[in-house]
């Protein structure tokens, strides 16, 4: 499998477990690595406050190879939406490692709710966020076993999350007892799976959520597929007012949805700020893309 592949799974098979507690250290288990980045972290220590996702310097490089994010330093305020764009080698899946720990930082730490998460077991740190991906896999079985495997909640609850996404007639028709009929996964489309895994969030409750806009959605720019894609960003936007959200989107109209728009660029952010304002510059780098994207005339 390829070193791309193997990351994707990794996401995909993000464990869940409790909250975010600083892991306590005895001065025996001290590694030789974290007393040389014993300075870094006290710079982290002391710029790092008042924001629920807080990157400072962040550098993450894989053995032999150029680093993939360079000196990353951005924030991400409580219940803020923020739209992350560039290509497909702009560095984005890496923020997405960076923050589920899946790989080390080479350099810089990152801060969840003041936490410096170096210091936090990374299946901690998966309980906090939920990822939607752009390829949801949804497991064979009933809608039960997918949105409740653990059988944690009531029927109630399943059924009105199912009703929030817009999707309790079409999978259920609004009775329990659908819950656990066999799902016919062949029959649903990437957005319908997508706004599955989001019921499931509802049940969950995460306090960060990322969410990758479908693949099939903006190859070829189909105007059908764009609309179903932006539906399931909408409702994200409108189900989670209480919820910190990564948005990682490719179409001009999602970003009516951002208060902030990151851009990204070989491993940096080239450009950030409020979206129509930058929409509105012809010069902008995420006008340009979005531009050439979509073939505008510039």
């Amino acid at each position: 499998m390829s070193e791309k592949g193997t990351r994707t799974k990794e996401i995909k098979s993000a464990a869940c477990l409790p909250p975010i507690t600083p892991i306590r250290q005895t001065s025996n288990l001290k590694s030789k690595s974290e007393s040389n980045s014993k300075t870094n972290k006290k710079s982290c220590e002391s710029t790092c406050k008042g924001h629920i996702v807080s990157f400072r310097n962040v550098s993450l490089q894989y053995k032999g190879l150029p680093k993939i994010v360079r000196n990353l330093t951005f924030e991400i305020d409580r219940f803020e939406k923020i739209g992350i764009i560039g290509s497909r080698d702009s560095g984005k899946t890496a923020l997405v490692l960076a923050l589920y720990r899946l790989t080390e930082l080479t350099e810089g730490c990152i801060k969840i709710d003041g936490v410096d998460i170096s210091k936090v077991d990374p299946h901690v740190i998966q309980k906090r966020m939920k990822i939607i991906h752009q390829d949801p896999i949804i497991l064979s079985g009933s809608l039960r076993a997918n949105l409740d495997p653990f059988r944690e909640f009531e029927d109630t609850y399943l059924i009105n999350a199912l009703d929030r996404v817009g999707l309790s007639n079409k999978l259920i028709n609004g009775k329990a007892s659908n819950l656990d009929v066999e799902l016919q996964t062949n029959c649903l489309s990437i957005p319908e799976k997508q706004l599955i895994l989001i019921a499931s969030s509802f049940l969950h409750k995460p306090k960060i959520l990322i969410v990758q806009e479908a693949q099939e959605s903006w190859a070829g720019g189909d105007a059908m597929k764009l609309s179903k894609s932006l539906q399931v960003i909408e409702t994200v936007c409108r189900e989670f007012p209480a919820c910190t959200i990564l948005l990682f989107i490719n179409q001009p109209q999602a970003l009516k949805l951002c208060s902030k728009v990151l851009f990204m660029e070989k491993g940096k952010v080239a450009e950030q700020g409020e979206p129509q304002s930058l929409m509105r510059m012809q010069s902008s780098k995420l006008y340009q893309f979005m531009a050439k994207k979509f073939n505008w005339k510039v």
